[in-house]
């Protein structure tokens, strides 16, 4: 858990730890993200970004910044 936590980066949500209810339901803990999650975004919003080429070249740009750290 201590490489999670220690990757910062403005395209990946922070991760702060877990949670252990004791009947095996593990919990991730994370930044809350005001916005919402990408997949809420895309589920959502789909119509604001679905003829933005501009903005949907910069999410999956984002997304794979992200995915590259």
């Amino acid at each position: 858990f201590q490489i999670l936590s220690s990757l910062h980066h403005p395209c990946i949500v922070q991760f702060l730890g877990i949670c252990y209810d004791g009947k095996n339901k593990f919990c991730i803990v994370s930044e809350l993200m005001t916005e919402g999650s990408l997949y809420d975004f895309l589920r959502k919003k789909w119509s604001l970004i679905e003829n933005n080429w501009h903005l949907r070249w910069k999410i999956a740009k984002s997304i794979a910044q992200g995915m590259n750290y």
